[in-house]
C-alpha cells in the first residue's frame, strides 16, 4: 500500500459521498465548516488536515484509512 496524494484523498472522499448520495454542501454542514472551505479540499486544491479527515470519516461512517491508502496493483 502507498499513501495517497491530496488529489487522491479528495477523490476518495468524493467517491464515498457519491456512494452515500451526500452532497459536498451537506458534508460541510455536518462537519460544521463553510461550503467553500470544504469545496477547496474536495477539489484537491488544499491539503486535508488529518483531524478533519478523521472527522469526515466519522461523519460518513468509514475508516479514515480508506482515504489515505491505496492498495498496490499487481503489475
Amino acid at each position: 500500500m502507498r499513501l495517497n496524494t491530496d488529489v487522491e484523498v479528495a477523490a476518495q472522499v468524493r467517491s464515498v459521498l457519491g456512494e452515500q448520495n451526500i452532497s459536498g454542501s451537506e458534508l460541510a454542514r455536518r462537519v460544521g465548516r463553510p461550503q467553500r472551505w470544504l469545496h477547496r479540499r474536495l477539489a484537491g486544491k488544499v491539503a486535508w488536515e488529518l483531524d478533519l479527515l478523521q472527522e469526515v470519516a466519522d461523519v460518513l461512517g468509514v475508516s479514515a484509512e480508506r482515504f489515505l491508502r491505496t492498495p498496490e496493483r499487481a503489475s
